[in-house]
């Protein structure tokens, strides 16, 4: 699952989506991931898990950012964002 990421506080992965068609529907650029059970989906709300992650309401595993040229992803750092 992934959910919106403030670069300037945390390492993120990023994606150009100045081309909406190159971008998924969630339209995000900068991003985290995190793994669930699908079963803790439910208690997510509105389809976002980023609050019930964060607050540990659910159990998530938060996946380390990792380059992926295939799927034209980098990383970003809080004392250097890449652009």
């Amino acid at each position: 699952m992934e959910v919106p990421c403030d670069i300037s506080k945390e390492i993120c992965f990023q994606r150009d989506c100045s081309n909406p068609d190159d971008c998924p529907p969630n339209g995000l650029s900068d991003f985290k991931r995190y793994s669930l059970n699908a079963g803790d989906f439910k208690n997510c709300e509105n389809e976002d898990c980023a609050n019930a992650c964060e607050t540990e309401t659910i159990k998530c595993e938060l996946i380390e950012c990792a380059e992926d040229e295939i799927m034209g992803e980098s990383c970003s750092s809080p004392e250097s964002p890449v652009n």
